[in-house]
């Protein structure tokens, strides 16, 4: 479960943010259920939102079991992060001596 969270956590802040650029939310209202298939459709900083996965959860009663989400979290969620989340490249030093 710690590697969910921190997985959950580093998308977070990796898509986290406020600035030019944002795209306008895809999300449907939320009198909509948000399915797989729309979330699948998502921008990074929104499919990965923790209010976001809330909503997937509650309107998909085959997620509503703590077993049923960790698997999904951990056959769907995380390799479909690995796609959408580029690796953290630490920038590199261009000084001059």
């Amino acid at each position: 479960m710690n590697l969910l969270k921190v997985l959950l956590l580093t998308a977070i802040v990796i898509m986290g943010g406020c600035g030019p650029g944002r795209e306008e939310s895809k999300l449907p209202p939320d009198s909509v259920p948000l399915t797989l298939e729309i979330w699948e459709t998502l921008p990074g900083h929104e499919k990965y939102d923790g209010m976001t996965m809330e909503r997937l959860r509650d309107s998909d009663p085959s997620l509503k079991s703590d077993a049923a989400w960790k698997k999904f979290m951990r056959e769907v969620v995380a390799p479909q992060m690995k796609k959408d989340v580029p690796p953290y490249t630490p920038p590199t030093s261009t000084a001059v001596d």
